[in-house]
């Protein structure tokens, strides 16, 4: 087993022990093991089809693992499907947008508070005072989210309005809005400019550190990635291939071999960043 994991660590947020996945007996992972602590940015990248949003789909449990398991905070995780991994506290954003673009930002918001309401949906439906109450709370609290990642001016526009970048935001705020102690982000910063890219970075540390919260993220940017994480994990063809802080990973002969192919030198990952995927710099 790959990185072999059999107890959980005193500060272990999330662990896959000898994850596989199969479709069709083709491995979309491979005997995948590793720990993440609590409170890091761990960074999930490897070239394009290298199983890194496989592994995402597994972590929040749309996909079930043909082998192994998970454990979250200590608790082992066989066969969790997505809203049990949600009521653990992991949420997740995703690569292509799921937002609802006829409905305000708040009212988009308002739909990751959904775990955290108190009231039946009978009293809801009835409009009783407690469900009134419960949901003043949600509204709050959804505003604080929106007001914690800068959007507030965009509370009451509708979603399909609004740029690309601040549509990225509002699908950040609507994770965070389900107060996740992990949140799992799959290629946030895609599709933006420099200047937005920059932007989100700033906003992700501010979710770790002022919310204490644990993310798993996937970024082909490495110039970020490696500004922005504390450890790395690195997917070749289903198989990990690097596990560690970021200039362990760099170094890491496996990962140039797996970027740049048998001709790259450690020079040539510091110099290719602009270049098409998976072509990208360490």
């Amino acid at each position: 087993m790959s990185g072999n994991i059999t107890t959980p660590g005193a500060s272990e947020a999330l662990a896959a022990v000898g994850v596989t996945l199969k479709f069709q007996g083709v491995r979309a992972l491979d005997d995948v093991s590793f720990s993440i602590r609590e409170g890091e940015i761990c960074a999930l990248i490897g070239p394009n089809g290298a199983g890194k949003s496989s592994l995402l789909n597994v972590l929040n449990g749309i996909y079930q693992p043909s082998e192994g398991f998970l454990r979250a905070h200590g608790r082992v995780l066989r066969g969790a499907r997505p809203q049990l991994t949600a009521s653990l506290g992991i949420a997740r954003t995703f690569q292509h947008l799921g937002l609802f673009p006829g409905m305000t930002v708040l009212e988009n918001v308002l739909t990751g508070r959904t775990l955290r309401h108190r009231s039946h949906w009978l009293a809801q439906a009835l409009g009783l005072p407690a469900a009134r109450r419960d949901e003043v709370r949600q509204i709050r609290s959804a505003e604080a989210v929106i007001h914690f990642l800068g959007i507030d001016a965009w509370r009451d526009v509708q979603v399909g309005e609004l740029s690309y970048g601040v549509q990225k935001k509002v699908d950040l705020a609507r994770a965070l809005a389900s107060e996740p102690s992990i949140l799992l982000l799959d290629e946030p910063m895609a599709g933006l400019n420099k200047l937005d890219k920059a932007d989100m970075a700033q906003l992700i540390r501010k979710i770790n550190q002022e919310h204490q919260v644990t993310v798993v993220i996937i970024e082909h940017d490495i110039g970020v990635v490696m500004g922005l994480s504390d450890h790395i994990i690195v997917l070749d063809h289903g198989q990990k291939i690097g596990d560690g802080p970021p200039a362990q990973v760099r170094a890491n002969p496996a990962v140039i071999e797996a970027y740049l192919g048998a001709g790259g030198t450690e020079s040539d990952v510091d110099t290719h960043e602009s270049r098409p995927e998976p072509a990208v710099a360490l």
